[in-house]
């Protein structure tokens, strides 16, 4: 597959189509394009796609005969035992019509993007993909302000957004979903220390690991610069009159609050 003298990108947000676009005009192909503008719509389109969802790719061209790649989830199997996590149902309004969704942790099938971006490269691709991503990765550090589009469809999955205290800071920092015009921006630091807090959710970690995992025992301890991470990350997560989600225990770390009966 060459590269394209000629191309359309279509997409669900204006960064998105830029990014393929951007990639055709330097010289990569229709892949390479497709690949830059799905990595890109996964921090311009969040609610809609991302590394943990799914899907397909169709290449066709010239004297080519059409492939489907196919990276869809895989949804697990159920045992049947009454083992399986209860799913929740929530009304979801596009105005004239309603669906109802089911969340929950025993909705999630088993991601397949990551494979399919790396076998479209592999396969097709004449663009490094660390090329590919770096722009998009570039925005996810950034993070992007919520357009029209985005903002609406934040606005109609409120209440899955609001269901866990997680997405609630992410999405709901102010105590209400985040709407055009606005974003959540975390520096790596931040979203490492709180990737840290989440993934030990109910459980304090202490200042020294926070020091070994974050810093690389670079920091030393006497000075208050974990604190004061902390406490922008407070300000980004925290606002609200709702339970703060970031504790503090005294003398020894921080936890990220857990349902009941988590903690520890």
């Amino acid at each position: 597959m060459g590269a394209a003298e000629k191309g359309v990108v279509a997409a669900g947000h204006p960064l998105t189509a830029q990014a393929g676009a951007r990639v055709l005009r330097e010289g990569g192909n229709a892949v390479d394009a497709a690949v830059a503008a799905m990595l890109t719509s996964f921090a311009a389109e969040p609610l809609l796609t991302g590394l943990g969802a799914g899907g397909y790719m169709l290449v066709a061209g010239g004297g080519q005969q059409p492939v489907l790649l196919d990276f869809f989830v895989a949804a697990p199997t159920r045992v049947g035992d009454g083992s399986e996590a209860a799913l929740k149902a929530i009304d979801v309004s596009f105005g004239d019509a309603a669906q109802v969704f089911h969340i929950g942790p025993a909705s999630c099938g088993v991601y397949g993007t990551p494979a399919g971006v790396c076998e479209a490269v592999r396969r097709w691709g004449t663009v490094p993909l660390a090329e590919l991503a770096a722009p998009a990765a570039q925005l996810a550090r950034e993070g992007v302000v919520l357009n029209a589009g985005q903002a609406y469809v934040a606005k109609i999955l409120a209440e899955l957004l609001s269901s866990t205290p997680e997405c609630a800071a992410l999405w709901a920092p102010e105590g209400h979903i985040l709407r055009e015009g606005e974003v959540v921006r975390l520096t790596a630091r931040e979203g490492a220390l709180f990737e840290l807090l989440l993934r030990r959710r109910g459980k304090v970690v202490p200042r020294s690991e926070i020091q070994a995992r974050i810093w690389e025992d670079s920091l030393d301890l006497s000075t208050n610069i974990i604190d004061v991470y902390i406490n922008a990350l407070r300000k980004k997560i925290d606002a609200g009159d709702r339970e703060k989600l970031i504790q503090t225990v005294r003398g020894v770390g921080y936890r990220v609050r857990g349902a009941a009966g988590e903690e520890g």
